[in-house]
């Protein structure tokens, strides 16, 4: 029996973020940590637009499997 054919993906939206400078939050037993504020920025894509509001973080782990990242604040002009 043949494979199905691999589903379409196509991109959803593009974003162009301001961050802040890295900060450490210091260590732990799973390593290092850090955090990088989310400034604001922009996203735009088909019938989709608008702003990232700051308040955001990416707080990263470095060398491990684990990354969580903090959903940015978005404010949406006229999506469809």
């Amino acid at each position: 029996m043949p494979l199905p054919s691999p589903p379409e993906l196509l991109p959803v939206y593009r974003a162009q973020v301001d961050i802040g400078e890295r900060r450490s939050l210091g260590s732990n037993a799973l390593g290092h940590r850090y955090i990088v504020d989310i400034l604001g920025g922009s996203f735009e894509g088909p019938g989709l637009r608008g702003l990232v509001l700051p308040g955001g973080a990416d707080r990263q782990l470095p060398l491990s499997l684990t990354a969580l990242m903090e959903p940015p604040m978005i404010a949406l002009n006229g999506a469809s």
